[in-house]
């Protein structure tokens, strides 16, 4: 037995080497590439920090500086301060069939966002809405959101407060919809999937203005995004059968690292960076006052609007349509000189739209608030385009007006009591 033993050894001892170099050699290149990994990640987080690429957990700060912005917030403690803007604007999107994404759900000291993307308000509802409530669903971009303000501060809270004190007659609960970068396409397409899903409000109002004229292409804020993933998937599928040695090194960390790495070709997530390009960036403000332009976006928000009223129609709800303040119009800010970049087109939009409301156009069920900041003093905005509470509680006040002058409440409503709070 041990001579036949060592008679073997011989043959099978260089095969055991070969084999224990080769799995020696696989494991140190698994080693390197994933050593090669790391440190790309590391010098690409380096290459963000010095390119200043990185989307800050607080935008306005970094932009205005905190000194500045402490004075948009009196009365606030400088932790506080910090602690509202982290839970502002750090937020990511996420995916939602349909509408491309929504607000994350998300639970902080001032800002609370339920999971089916709606934030919460005062006396917030369950969800499902109860039939037994006067159910509410408010939409609009950040506006309608309050980005910069604490939740029992937005126009929403504000709306349910009043309402609860209109003498309607069951438990009101309003619903606030806003989003960050939604204009009334995507609202309505909102408002059609939670009709489909079978939550149907008693009334539905819909804030915009802003973003009409920002997103003058008409084509949600992720869409190269998903057309570039979407465009891969197909190269993909028709390219097949692709080699396994193909795939294998796609699929390579280090490949990997390079392909997502800041500058390169590849997908990127629903981040700030996918839409950054957003909104036309003209050289000079003159160049903002295109009409046709202009005109185009005033025409998309009719169309909106009248889809929205034939759907609501067809389920029993009563459709509220407002335009809100901006900056640029009707302010103690219009007349001063500001970059608001793509937003600029506001400034030349909301005259061609007060023309259209004072014509009596659009009348109705729809409510002009553009105006509610005039002769008002006092933190107005929170950063170049966000509402103070101020100007929050003027807009809730408008829109309980809206709705009451023009018959848009229960019969036996009473008065409205939201205070027009101004600044002294």
């Amino acid at each position: 037995m041990n001579t036949e033993s060592q008679s073997m050894s011989p043959a099978r001892g260089p095969w055991y080497r070969t084999a224990a170099l080769l799995w020696l050699d696989l494991c140190l290149v698994f080693l390197l590439l994933n050593g090669l990994h790391l440190g790309i990640v590391w010098m690409s987080e380096q290459w963000i920090e010095l390119r200043g690429l990185r989307h800050p957990a607080d935008p306005v700060s970094e932009k205005y500086g905190f000194a500045q912005v402490v004075k948009y917030y009196p009365g606030w403690e400088k932790s506080a301060l910090q602690q509202l803007l982290k839970e502002t604007w750090s937020r990511p999107y996420v995916f939602e069939p349909f509408t491309q994404f929504k607000e994350s759900a998300y639970a902080g000291t001032f800002v609370n966002v339920d999971p089916q993307g709606f934030r919460l308000t005062r006396e917030q509802g369950p969800w499902p809405p109860s039939p037994d409530d006067f159910n509410v669903f408010f939409f609009g971009g950040s506006t309608t959101f309050n980005y910069g303000v604490p939740d029992q501060e937005t126009i929403a809270s504000h709306l349910q407060r009043a309402l609860s004190e209109a003498g309607i007659g069951r438990p009101v609960r309003v619903y606030n919809f806003g989003r960050g970068m939604y204009y009334s396409s995507l609202e309505r397409v909102l408002f059609e999937k939670l009709l489909a899903e079978g939550r149907v409000p008693h009334v539905a109002i819909f804030l915009d203005g802003l973003n009409e004229f920002f997103f003058v292409g008409d084509e949600p804020p992720f869409s190269d995004v998903l057309r570039h993933l979407f465009e891969q998937a197909i190269r993909n599928e028709h390219g097949r059968p692709q080699l396994l040695v193909r795939e294998l090194i796609q699929n390579l960390p280090i490949v990997q690292a390079v392909r997502d790495s800041p500058g390169s070709n590849g997908a990127v997530g629903l981040s700030w960076s996918a839409v950054r390009g957003m909104g036309m960036k003209l050289e000079q403000e003159a160049d903002y006052d295109d009409p046709v332009i202009i005109e185009k976006a005033i025409a998309r928000y009719r169309r909106n609007k009248t889809m929205v009223e034939a759907v609501a129609k067809a389920y029993g709800v009563m459709p509220v349509f407002i335009w809100h303040a901006v900056p640029m119009y009707a302010s103690n800010l219009s007349g001063k000189p500001h970059n608001f970049g793509g937003h600029t087109f506001s400034k030349f939009g909301y005259p061609r739209m007060a023309g259209l409301v004072r014509n009596g156009e659009w009348p109705g069920n729809f409510g002009w608030c553009a105006e509610v900041q005039q002769g008002v003093t006092g933190p107005l905005y929170v950063d170049s385009v966000h509402f103070s509470p101020i100007l929050s509680r003027l807009t809730a006040h408008c829109v309980m007006t809206t709705m009451r002058e023009r018959h848009l409440l229960p019969e036996g409503t009473g008065e409205i009591s939201v205070t027009q709070q101004r600044a002294e």
